[in-house]
């Protein structure tokens, strides 16, 4: 398969998979749209960091039930700060972030049935990160902020 038809069937997908994201979101009350963004430099860095083994994240909750962890990443969210808009990740080649215009009760639950259990979600207004994944018997999270200059 050549490279340029790889990314046209990648296109493709992806904007069906955009579409179904936009769908979800606004379906569930989160008001939500995809625009470029190129992350800064110190976050791709600090995401890198949170995926090496040696690195101890900064919470931790026993696996369990999606709604229970919907409200674990609202609850760190918050204490750390951040507020709408909220950029996410999406693991998408050709769209990459989605901006969160604002965040309703139940956010959490609904962001993870539409992205995944692996959230990044990045804060520009309190210059702060967040990376949540799942590991073996826990989830996780890890929290960055913008370095001083």
């Amino acid at each position: 398969m050549s490279e340029e038809l790889r990314r046209r069937l990648l296109s493709a997908r992806e904007i069906k998979e955009r579409r179904r994201i936009e769908q979800h979101l606004a379906t569930a009350g989160l008001a939500a749209y995809f625009e470029e963004f190129v992350p800064p430099r110190w976050t791709v860095e600090e995401r890198s960091r949170f995926y090496r083994s040696d690195t101890r994240a900064s919470f931790s909750t026993p696996l369990t039930t999606p709604e229970e962890l919907g409200h674990w990443i609202e609850r760190i969210v918050t204490e750390q700060g951040m507020s709408a808009p909220l950029m996410a990740a999406t693991n998408l080649e050709n769209f990459p972030w989605i901006k969160l215009r604002h965040l309703e009760m139940g956010w959490g639950v609904t962001l993870m049935e539409t992205l995944g259990k692996n959230l990044t979600l990045l804060s520009q207004g309190s210059g702060r990160l967040l990376v949540f994944f799942e590991e073996e018997y826990e989830y996780v999270a890890f929290v960055a902020s913008t370095p001083a200059t």
